[in-house]
């Protein structure tokens, strides 16, 4: 089952180029940020904004992450591929990832915008900011290297497919019996082994005493 995150508010001024001019002429009179630089007839992403909460959520289900170019894992249906060629055609975004999980994929699709920073500055002396890590890396004063300027980059949820098109409620209850079953199995082998080190406390220490045991495996 395949869910598509496009915005039908934003269609008329995604896919309308004479609306999409309009838009763009009202954003810069009313001075409003972007939500990416490109061509005036592509000043705004149509899909949803990905919060922090969500991509905790999807990064618990699906962990591993690779370009939608090399992703081979399942079939990716049409309805998906035309999603990521519009995107892909309007530059909406500088890298469009698949994430999955490698038992049960459910992928997620997501657009991502990243900055890259280094040395170089702004004319109000902050970090100059570049699109991709190339145009960072060519800047002479940055002695090729660039970094992700971690709080500046933007994911958007482009699509997902699945046996199921289960609401995000639900699958941030997935998300938590995931992490409880993972995270509780480590607890409790720390705390097994904790409990077995303290029962074998008085013993250690006289045969670390001795010489016959290393201190660290006294903690």
């Amino acid at each position: 089952m395949v869910k598509l995150y496009f915005n039908e508010e934003l269609a008329d001024v995604t896919l309308n180029q004479e609306d999409a001019e309009k838009y763009e002429e009202l954003m810069s009179k009313l001075n409003i940020a972007r939500t990416h630089q490109n061509s005036s007839s592509n000043s705004i992403i149509p899909y949803v904004a990905v919060n922090t909460s969500m991509y905790n959520v999807i990064h618990t289900l699906c962990p591993i992450s690779v370009s939608y170019k090399n992703y081979d894992i399942t079939s990716i249906p049409l309805d998906v591929l035309k999603a990521i060629d519009f995107c892909v055609d309007k530059k909406f975004f500088k890298e469009i990832e698949i994430h999955y999980n490698d038992e049960n994929p459910d992928p997620f699709v997501i657009g991502v915008n990243k900055k890259y920073y280094n040395n170089a500055k702004d004319e109000n002396g902050d970090w100059k900011l570049y699109d991709t890590k190339e145009d960072c890396m060519a800047d002479e004063i940055n002695n090729n290297t660039a970094y992700e300027k971690s709080s500046e980059t933007k994911r958007y949820l482009i699509a997902k497919w699945g046996d199921e098109d289960k609401p995000f409620d639900v699958l941030m209850k997935e998300a938590s019996n995931k992490l409880k079953d993972s995270i509780g199995s480590k607890l409790r082998s720390q705390k097994s082994n904790i409990e077995n080190k303290l029962s074998a406390l008085d013993d250690n220490i006289n045969l670390y005493l001795l010489g016959k045991l290393p201190k660290y495996e006294l903690d």
